[in-house]
């Protein structure tokens, strides 16, 4: 497993707003328990942006910030409120869900003599395009058709 700058870009900011979310919510009893719905949108967005690694490592990270300081007890990872074990629980099972769901990320580097997003290919008919032999002044030669 090698972990790359993207990785850890998309680690960080689920974890970064896993914290914001702790330190912003913790306060209603009521509304803490939107802190794992509103956290699983930003696993949507690694998922996509930063790669499946990155948003189910995220994942993990958010789930275990808000075990030690979002629900009370505070400092432990035991959760005594059964609708916030339910809800982080939930929570671990969306995210998982987006991690299997979302599509793998393509790689950008041409493979095997094809080019990145067929920009190569683009490049290359427009080069032979521009190229093409035209009539001469007399107008008797005849011009081959395109591809």
């Amino acid at each position: 497993m090698r972990f790359t700058l993207k990785t850890l870009a998309g680690i960080a900011v689920c974890a970064a707003t896993a914290a914001s979310l702790t330190l912003l919510l913790r306060d209603g009893a009521n509304i803490r328990l939107a802190a794992p719905v509103i956290c699983i949108q930003t696993v949507i967005i690694a998922a996509m942006f930063w790669g499946r690694l990155s948003a189910l490592i995220g994942a993990v990270v958010a789930g275990v910030t808000f075990a030690l300081w979002l629900f009370p007890p505070y400092g432990h990872l035991w959760i005594t409120d059964p609708a916030e074990r339910i809800t982080l629980t939930l929570f671990e099972l969306a995210a998982l869900c987006v991690v299997v769901l979302a599509p793998p990320a393509r790689s950008h580097a041409p493979s095997n003599g094809e080019s990145a997003l067929g920009l190569l290919s683009f490049a290359l008919k427009t080069r032979r395009l521009r190229s093409r032999p035209t009539r001469d002044a007399g107008g008797d030669e005849e011009v081959p058709p395109l591809d």
